[in-house]
């Protein structure tokens, strides 16, 4: 998501990035921006895996599929 600039609140899939700028597609707009990092915000990463609540604490664990694949789960 875009956190500044005239694209603030936009929401676009990052296409590339370097150190400095992203290369993001707009959704809404249908087009490629180059925005600077600084200015973005994360809200899905999928290279981090899945979060799920674990280890009796309510706090949020990030796990890789592999990972999650091998636990057990029980439904409440």
């Amino acid at each position: 998501m875009v956190t500044r600039g005239h694209l603030k609140g936009y929401r676009g899939v990052v296409i590339s990035a370097n150190e400095t700028f992203a290369e993001v597609h707009v959704h809404s707009k249908c087009a490629k921006f180059a925005i600077a990092r600084s200015d973005l915000f994360v809200i899905l990463n999928t290279m981090e895996g899945m979060r799920v609540e674990g280890n009796g604490a309510h706090v949020p664990v990030h796990l890789s599929f592999d990972e999650a694949a091998n636990q057990e789960y029980v439904n409440l």
